[in-house]
């Protein structure tokens, strides 16, 4: 963090503009025990990396509250984590008192702005003190004597006020766009349980092994719906070093939540590949978890198409009686992944076997219907990515204000 401060900001320490730079300790260490209802009891884990504070499940007795005066949260104390995952914020904002333990600093009675002291202790430069002065043991830390030195520039009040509203501002627009997703997912979690079990418009119903469905409807195993010639099948046993202009082979660590990226994608050598024709991977097959993220599934995109899989993944290609977007999503359902982890085997090494995965069931509506489903599927899906990608842009935006404001390079 530079030494030197903007013209007409002034340099200070987290110790000078606070009363208290304090932390609780175990209710046990002093012969009291956790209650299921009383005075909030604040750990690491009830503080999330967004400076959002979790309900608790634990809590603590009036007179085991009084006994740590010490560490009493009142409102518009500053929670800091000093223990095990360091340097979470988060601004206690309930009328209620609360307490905490010896993993979280509590910063009271603070002099300046309120709101403009928690973002700073947000900034990079707080993050790169934190890595160069912590220790390390059974768990990385830092002391409360560190913490009170930590140095901090201060603008005049009018100007953190400022740069508080604008930061804020910022973070209201990141929680609105966080709740629109939340909202959405919610959404698309209620289809895909009504959609993919009553369909669209039946009145119709008959019972099945996957309960009741739509007259019109069947249920078929994935290996009823897969080509004769390209059943499922996983891939590469040993698929050798990398090759940097071999052929791409998926693994599930390359599954990620928002599709199949060539970036950071392992290659083989074509000779390796040509060994496994049988696994290879074409546009608009279904690449599924055998391992891992056991049930999680992804479409191969036109530019893997011939790529090829591991041990620890599948392809699954639509034939004849399913379209491609529909079988994507009928084995996203959670019903779908559920009924595939009942199949798993092993303890601490689990995956589901070929044999399981080509004998599960799933509900086949007519093509039609398939594509009508699925289409509302991937309007909500795109609805969902541009409200990530709006999310994604917020949180740079707010990297860099605060880079810039909290420096001073940008006066407001």
């Amino acid at each position: 963090m530079t030494h030197e401060v903007p013209e007409g900001w002034r340099k200070s320490t987290i110790g000078d503009i606070s009363d208290v730079v304090t932390k609780g300790t175990t209710p046990t260490t002093l012969g009291y025990g956790y209650q299921t209802k009383g005075i909030p009891f604040l750990k690491v884990e009830n503080i999330d990396e967004s400076g959002n504070i979790q309900k608790p499940s634990t809590f603590i007795t009036e007179e085991c509250h009084c006994a740590f005066r010490r560490s009493i949260i009142k409102k518009d104390t500053i929670l800091f984590t000093i223990a095990g995952t360091l340097g979470r914020i988060a601004v206690y904002k309930e009328n209620q008192e609360a307490n905490t333990n010896q993993a979280v600093a509590l910063i009271k009675g603070i002099t300046e702005n309120l709101c403009f002291v928690s973002y700073y202790l947000q900034s990079h430069g707080v993050r790169k003190l934190i890595e160069d002065q912590k220790t390390t043991g059974a768990q990385p830390n830092i002391s409360l004597t560190q913490l009170k030195r930590f140095p901090i520039a201060l603008p005049p009040l009018p100007e953190q006020k400022k740069i508080a509203e604008v930061l804020s501002s910022v973070d209201e627009a990141i929680a609105a766009t966080k709740a629109v997703i939340d909202q959405t997912k919610q959404v698309k979690k209620g289809l895909l349980q009504t959609l993919l079990t009553k369909g669209i418009g039946h009145t119709k119903f008959k019972q099945t092994e996957l309960g009741e469905i739509p007259e019109s409807w069947e249920v078929l195993s994935l290996d009823d719906i897969t080509p004769p010639d390209r059943k499922i099948t996983y891939g590469i046993v040993q698929a050798g070093p990398h090759v940097d202009d071999g052929v791409p082979y998926i693994r599930v660590s390359d599954m990620n939540e928002t599709g199949l990226s060539l970036k950071g994608m392992m290659r083989t050598s074509p000779d390796i590949a040509a060994k496994y024709k049988r696994s290879e991977v074409k546009g608009d097959d279904i690449v599924y978890a055998l391992r891992g993220k056991i049930g999680h599934v992804l479409p191969v995109p036109d530019f893997l198409s011939g790529a090829n899989l591991t041990q620890g993944t599948a392809r699954i290609a639509p034939g004849e009686r399913v379209t491609s977007r529909y079988l994507f999503w009928v084995m996203a359902a959670p019903r779908t992944v559920q009924l595939a982890l009942r199949e798993v085997k092993g303890s601490t090494f689990k995956e589901i076997t070929l044999k399981k995965l080509k004998s599960l069931l799933i509900t086949v509506p007519p093509i039609e219907e398939q594509n009508q489903i699925a289409e509302k599927f991937d309007g909500i899906e795109t609805a969902l990515n541009v409200s990530l990608e709006k999310l994604a842009q917020l949180q740079v935006l707010k990297s860099g204000l605060m880079s810039d404001l909290l420096s001073g390079r940008k006066r407001v």
